[in-house]
């Protein structure tokens, strides 16, 4: 049987995880899990939500991670758990709540309810899909789009429950050409 040791300080700042990436990270994760609570409260126990509501709930770790080590201006597509993504890339949870209530203000104008919330193209959200697995084309297509406009970025997919056997992100790095087109 494999033992858990504990890591220094060290480690982590050899790894660039120093305190003040750590702590935002740290905040991240409790403002994810404080929102998805609140979801859960309003859906299970109030009955004040409508239509499904898929929960990120102990998953806060892997949206803070992945998302806080891409640049703010790096793009995201998401997943129906797509509440942790959006909140890590900062999406204010103000117009995320009032999507899950369907109002007008909510992120895709109360249309699209908690599988579709994540979609923010101000925060680099771009889309957030309902079907298993469809991301990873989704991603692709933004990724080419970009290197066809010649544009530094990176972007990363969240894949779940029958795309893969975790959630794990997939990055295509999209590199920029020196030449410029005609």
């Amino acid at each position: 049987m494999r033992t858990v040791r504990s890591i220094n300080a060290e480690e982590y700042s050899k790894n660039g995880l120093t305190r003040d990436k750590l702590l935002p990270m740290l905040r991240n994760m409790i403002e994810i899990r404080r929102f998805e609570e609140r979801v859960e409260r309003l859906f299970l126990q109030e009955g004040a939500l409508i239509g499904p509501s898929h929960l990120y709930l102990g998953e806060e770790a892997v949206a803070a991670g992945a998302i806080g080590a891409l640049n703010e201006n790096d793009l995201i597509t998401s997943t129906y758990r797509g509440h942790g993504h959006a909140i890590a890339k900062d999406v204010p949870t103000k117009p995320l709540m009032a999507e899950l209530f369907g109002k007008s203000t909510g992120t895709c104008k109360g249309l699209g309810g908690s599988m579709h919330v994540a979609i923010y193209p101000e925060k680099g959200s771009m889309y957030a899909t309902a079907i298993v697995g469809s991301g990873i084309p989704i991603a692709t297509g933004v990724g080419l789009a970009l290197q066809n406009l010649w544009s530094p970025s990176n972007k990363d997919s969240y894949k779940r429950a029958g795309a893969a056997d975790s959630t794990c992100v997939c990055r295509l790095q999209v590199k920029m050409r020196a030449e410029t087109k005609d």
